[in-house]
């Protein structure tokens, strides 16, 4: 057993770690909702920022408790993940108030579009913010397409 595991140990330690990573943030005082629309997930992506499905996938809606972050990451870099999964160099991410998930169906949310907030993010975008999306959107954030706008 302990063979095993010095085995798994070693090939786990001998492969290159996840070098493709970002951070969503919550600044708010609520929990927050968000999904990031990409050709792996999705059938709309950007510059199609209309949300299509009938109905998306919980796995695909994250949460974020309120003043907290999660990290994203996967293998390859972000230019990488831009280039196979966003063809127009964009990502778009949306996010949602509790309250409305809990309060609509999906097909009213979509219809009427009951977002907070949808940032269109471009790999330029996402360097200078260092890779750390936050909403609510900060002053450093005010020249990054968004809807509705930065106010």
């Amino acid at each position: 057993m302990k063979t095993i595991f010095y085995l798994i140990a070693i090939v786990l330690t001998s492969c290159d770690p996840p070098i493709y990573s970002h951070i969503y943030r919550n600044n708010a005082d609520h929990h927050l909702y968000y999904y990031r629309a990409s050709s792996s997930e999705f059938d709309f992506i950007y510059p199609d920022t209309t949300i299509r499905h009938q109905e998306v996938d919980p796995n695909y809606i994250r949460g974020i408790r309120p003043r907290t972050s999660v990290n994203i990451g996967g293998f390859g870099t972000v230019e990488e993940y831009f280039q196979e999964f966003l063809p127009k160099d964009t990502l778009s991410v949306y996010f949602f108030h509790p309250d409305t998930l809990k309060k609509y169906p999906w097909e009213t949310i979509r219809k009427d579009y009951n977002i907070l907030k949808r940032y269109d993010l471009s790999i330029q975008d996402m360097q200078m913010l260092d890779y750390e999306v936050v909403y609510p959107p900060t002053e450093a954030m005010k020249d990054i397409k968004m809807y509705p706008p930065y106010e």
